[in-house]
């Protein structure tokens, strides 16, 4: 204010005696002190650019006593020209403006309109390289009493649309845009640490950097409704001390106003509506496509909440949506090359209350796991008893979505095949346990809050920041909706869903264990399509050591493994008993007559020779198991991993973690690898299951034993005659005690 007082005491001495020019300047000073920065003295205040490229140009800005004293640089002539009140001229000053001074625009008209306000090329494409979303902690943003600024010489955006019972009553405030003199309305709306400060109006701001477009191109509806922006331009639409809004904050809007319908404007809505707290948004519709559609039936405000790039498709943001179809409001994400308004909201002139909490975070000590696939690292943490992923997965499958905080997107199908060996896609029991050992081991935090990453997460007055207490740093990567190549991505900021392994029902969806920014329900179930990320946790009894049996017969080498007091083969048995010609074996068969099949899954063998006493299949000190010792080995699994029992007839903890169907690998806790070895029945090889036989001295209570993933029971006796005598099976020995 002390250089534009000393450049008007400096005037009025030129113009001695002419009383009525000392009245409008002081007039002037008054205004100029009402209605923005006292301390302002820069072009952009009076809607002048700080350069201009030439003469002509400079020449299409009015000088006036308005903007009497003021500098422009003419990059042209590289020299400074001041405004006397009536022209421009060569300013004694010939100081360079800093760099970071605001230009003209390129475009601009002799009439002093931009291009910019066109939906040309130029204005739909352009970046807001000079803008950013962030809050600005320095500036003391100015707020008067509504009517303060002279409309006469300040830009004031209409206010025919906002609430009249509360303009009259001096509700709303007003701010002066010192970069192209406008004047906006603003409103606050909330109470105690949900207070917050907007504009009741929005913006219609463009210089050279910052573009917009007018819906149907037109001058008149950017005046009514403010300008369009893409998302680049958005960023640098609002004034310093104000921002582009998070989509959290929209949500604590929302709240404060009871739900999206109490933020409407009373006017240009087809429902009527009530406007109770001044926010007054219009319909003011969007361009997207090559068009510009829904004027009148609904609005789109720009939140600065960018979502993680995507490699299929143009990156996506979140909006929030006013509609006159209810169900339709509320944020959703929509891409950032579409043309949407903008809405501001005031910095907070204090911190963040969530910025005032010491968040130490975990300070234990991590591992680290190697995927042998890709050679991609990642930390892993001990929580209670198991050893947990503390990042998402991003191994990256043939149709998995892009990055998200660290990690890919999967379906369900791809969830339950992608984890690295030795690990597996947890089930919910296993996150209940996690759960658990959190809830028994937390100290005034919610298990959420323990769980939450200490970053990422938007910010919410009424749920707790995270803590990452343990470790897990769980991320809020939200999940994609719908298809592979069109789907949406929800939830960024505000979930972090994680896959489990079981199925629900009929195997239409699979349940999910979900963090979300309230301390809520962790169990949920969504279908198969649902695209989410993925958290491994390592098997138990990954650190098996096997040992080795060598078949004196033929010298064929075997690997076992110790499970409780039983020592297994950790193969199938592949020992041809009369030649070691299959052809010639008429009672052990290669699954599909293929040699190579022997090798790899062992030999089927018939139900006679299985139960034929007087021929040795195993080994010397070994035999075929009866089902006593089947469930010997069934018990002690049921013992040694008590939330696992579940699981254990359909042979998940001893099918091999590769070498089925890419859904159907085991977890092979124990290392007894049971790999899909086939079976002979009347005379049919069938691929893709695993059927091992058990002996007894009763040949009527001899069977098979199931291992396959959807196995609706596990042990089977031979029922007939018939299925006995066309029927062979894959044989696993153990030790003779």
């Amino acid at each position: 204010m002390k250089k534009s007082f000393q450049r008007v005491i400096a005037t009025l001495n030129l113009f001695q005696g002419k009383q009525s020019l000392a009245i409008i300047l002081l007039a002037a000073i008054f205004a100029l002190s009402a209605c923005g920065d006292d301390d302002s003295s820069s072009p952009s205040a009076k809607g002048l650019p700080a350069e201009v490229t030439d003469k002509a140009e400079l020449e299409t800005y009015e000088c006036s006593m308005d903007v009497i004293g003021e500098k422009v640089y003419v990059t042209e002539l590289e020299e400074n020209y001041e405004c006397d009140g009536e022209k421009w001229f060569k300013s004694y000053d010939q100081a360079k403006p800093s760099s970071t001074s605001t230009k003209s625009s390129s475009s601009k008209n002799p009439d002093g309109s931009s291009d910019s306000k066109t939906a040309d090329k130029e204005g739909l494409s352009s970046s807001a390289t000079g803008g950013a979303a962030s809050n600005h902690d320095t500036v003391d943003v100015k707020i008067v009493s509504s009517g303060t600024c002279d409309c006469s010489k300040y830009k004031c955006v209409t206010t025919e649309f906002l609430n009249q019972d509360l303009l009259k009553s001096g509700k709303y405030g007003e701010f002066l845009d010192e970069r192209d003199g406008k004047v906006y309305k603003t409103i606050v709306i909330g109470v105690g640490e949900r207070t917050q400060t907007w504009m009741a109006q929005n913006m219609n701001f463009s210089d050279s950097v910052v573009k917009s477009h007018c819906y149907d191109k037109l001058e008149t509806n950017c005046e009514k409704y403010g300008a369009l922006y893409i998302y680049e331009n958005a960023k640098g639409a609002c004034p310093a001390g104000w921002h582009l809004p998070s989509s959290g904050e929209y949500e604590i809007l929302s709240e404060n106003a009871g739900g999206h319908n109490g933020l409407k404007s009373q006017y240009e809505w087809e429902k009527s509506q009530l406007d109770r707290f001044g926010f007054s948004a219009l319909p003011a519709g969007f361009y997207k496509e090559s068009a510009y559609k829904d004027n009148g039936d609904e609005t789109r405000l720009w939140t600065s909440s960018l979502h993680p790039k995507r490699d299929h498709w143009v990156q996506q943001c979140d909006t929030y949506r006013l509609s006159d179809v209810d169900m339709w409001s509320g944020i959703q994400s929509w891409f950032v090359d579409e043309s949407y308004s903008v809405r501001c909201i005031k910095d907070v002139s204090e911190k963040n209350p969530a910025d005032t909490i010491v968040i130490k975070g975990y300070e234990g000590s991590y591992g680290t796991l190697k995927d042998e696939r890709d050679g991609k690292e990642y930390k892993t943490v001990k929580i209670g008893p198991r050893e947990w992923m503390a990042e998402n997965l991003d191994y990256d499958t043939l149709n998995a979505s892009s990055t998200s905080y660290g990690g890919k997107y999967y379906t369900a199908n791809q969830a339950r095949a992608v984890c690295p060996q030795g690990w597996h896609l947890p089930y919910m029991s296993e996150w209940d346990s996690l759960v658990a050992y959190v809830d028994r081991n937390r100290e005034n935090i919610s298990i959420a809050s323990a769980l939450k990453s200490t970053d990422g997460w938007n910010y919410h007055p009424d749920i707790e920041p995270g803590r990452d207490v343990f470790g897990f740093s769980g991320t809020p990567s939200g999940y994609i909706s719908g298809t592979f190549r069109s789907g949406e991505l929800n939830g960024n900021g505000t979930s972090g869903w994680l896959w489990a392994r079981d199925i629900l029902g009929s195997r239409d969806a699979q349940y999910i264990f979900k963090l979300e920014d309230a301390d809520s329900e962790y169990e949920g179930f969504v279908d198969y399509a649902t695209q989410i990320p993925v958290r491994c946790i390592k098997n138990l009894h990954s650190d098996y050591e096997y040992g080795t049996l060598i078949d004196a017969r033929d010298g064929k080498k075997y690997n076992t493994t110790k499970i409780g007091d039983q020592n297994w083969m950790a193969e199938n048995l592949d020992y041809a008993y009369l030649e070691s010609n299959e052809e010639k074996d008429s009672l052990s068969f290669c699954l599909q007559n293929e040699p190579d099949s022997c090798a790899k899954y062992g030999r089927l063998y018939a139900y006679e020779t299985i139960m034929d006493s007087s021929v040795r299949l195993c080994p010397s000190g070994w035999h075929i198991p009866n089902y006593t010792e089947w469930n010997q080995l069934f018990s002690y699994i049921k013992d040694d991993i008590p939330q696992q029992a579940v699981f254990c007839p359909n042979g998940l903890m001893l099918r091999s973690e590769d070498g089925w169907k890419a859904d159907e690998n085991g977890l092979n806790f124990y290392g007894f690898s049971i790999l899909p070895s086939g079976y002979l029945s009347h005379d049919y090889y069938i691929n893709g299951v695993a059927y091992l036989a058990y002996a007894s001295d009763s040949k009527y209570k001899a069977g098979y034993l199931n291992f396959n993933y959807n196995a609706s029971r596990f042990l089977y006796e031979f029922p007939t005659a018939t299925s006995r005598n066309f029927a062979a099976y894959g044989i696993r020995c153990v030790q003779d005690e």
